[in-house]
Parts: C-alpha cells; structure tokens; sequence
C-alpha cells in the first residue's frame, strides 16, 4: 500500500529538498519505489540535486493540466529504475497545481510505488495546504534558531488542525553547542514541541557528501521516516587531534 508523506518546512533553506533526495536515494536502493514530486513551482531544485535536469520534458503544471501522460512526466535516474521525479515548473507559480490536481496526479501513482514524498514550498502558503491535503502524513524539517524554532511550532500546530497525527522531526545543521541548548537548540525543540518524534539530527557539516557524518545522518533519518527504527547518533565535539586537522586544512 502506498503511502504519500508530505515533507514540510516553515522557513527555506532548511534542507527540505535535501532530505527528500536523500530519503528517495535511500529508500529507492533498498528496494522501496520512490516517486519525488517537487511542489516548489518557480523554484525547483530536485532535478538538479538529482542530476536530472537536462531530461525533465514535462512537469507537474503540465502534467495537472493534462498536457501529458504520468509516464511522460515520471523521469528517472538511468541506475536506479525504483527512483522516479516528476518535476515542478520552473516558470510557473504555486498556481499552476490546484489541490483537485495534485489529488488526480497522487492518485495516478499510488498503484505503481510503495512511497510518495512531496518536497513542499516552505512556508504555509496554498503548496503547503495542497500537499497536506493529499498526504497520510508529514515530516517536518528545521534547523536551530529561535525563528526556525517557532515557525515549527506553527507548521505543527497546522498539521495537527488539518486532522494528520504530529510530523515527525528531523534537525538539520546542528552542532555539538545545539544538543543542549534551551533557547534554541534540540532541548528547546523538544520542550516546545513536546511528544514529537525525533527521526534525525544532522549535523553541520561541509562539503555534504554521502559518505560523511551528515550523509549517514539523512540516511538514518529517511529509513525512520519510512518507519524504520534506527538509532540516532548524537552530535558532539570531533576530538583535539580531528579538530586541529580540520583548522590545518583550513
């Protein structure tokens, strides 16, 4: 049975897009069928963080309006045949999907994969409402901040009022100062948005590659968010030794 997760931000610039990349990756390789649908009209990026932009045709508007077929629209990684992206427009805004649209487009996947995951707007504009009007449920994505903070409260607050059960958490680009911090950080994230689920911490961390600490990190976080329980490793200081070499290579 399909199960449609919409994944939510109140800022942007959280990492949204790139947990849902990592989520499809993740879950795709380990025989799941993943279809992303990018909801950012106007401001796509997953078919770049994919590597697929020079093979997009037809995207969501299109497909919405029934200018394509879902086949056309459905464009997918040439190594991975359980990973499949449709698109959003890249000169169209919000207005170009209406709920009774993205409805007819989700319903139309839902018999050819175990997991749709919408890569939503940030914000709680007409994207947001869309998409959690045809999701069973929503992960929430946010980093440390007192903003960040209380635009989560907000989105959870409206997840709730729209009948689906609390988003499940996960914390991007935190640093080891973050675990305990009461202000901001996971302590307050907790206190503040009590009983809510913890499916990842990751941590800050550049170059983002698959390999280091905050690509194990999304994977953890997408294998939670399909419902796996996967242990979440905390974030703490590197040791002297670690540290001094990454201050040597600047």
């Amino acid at each position: 049975m399909c199960e449609v997760i919409a994944i939510v931000s109140g800022k942007g610039g959280v990492g949204k897009s790139t947990l849902a990349r990592a989520a499809g990756l993740a879950l795709s390789r380990s025989g799941k069928k993943v279809c992303l649908i990018d909801l950012d009209m106007g401001l796509r990026s997953l078919d770049i963080l994919l590597g697929l932009q020079d093979r997009v045709v037809f995207d969501l508007a299109d497909l919405g309006e029934g200018m394509c077929r879902l086949k056309q629209a459905l464009v997918r990684p040439r190594d991975n045949e359980n990973l499949a992206l449709i698109s959003a427009a890249q000169l169209r805004g919000g207005e170009a999907i209406g709920q009774v649209q993205l409805s007819r487009v989700v319903k139309g996947l839902k018999p050819h994969f175990d997991m749709v995951l919408i890569d939503c707007p940030a914000g709680i504009g007409r994207g947001f409402l869309n998409a959690l009007h045809v999701s069973d449920r929503a992960v929430l994505v946010s980093v440390p901040g007192a903003v960040e903070l209380r635009d989560a409260e907000r989105v959870r607050g409206l997840v709730r009022h729209l009948g689906l059960a609390d988003p499940g958490l996960v914390l991007n680009r935190v640093r080891p100062g973050d675990m305990e911090d009461e202000h901001f950080g996971l302590k307050a994230y907790r206190e503040k948005l009590e009983g809510i689920r913890l499916l990842g911490l990751v941590p800050e961390e550049i170059p983002l590659g698959e390999e280091g600490a905050a690509g194990q990190a999304l994977e953890t976080a997408a294998f939670n968010l399909a419902g796996e329980e996967r242990p979440i490793q905390e974030i703490r200081r590197p040791r002297l030794w670690k540290r001094l070499a990454l201050a040597i290579r600047g």
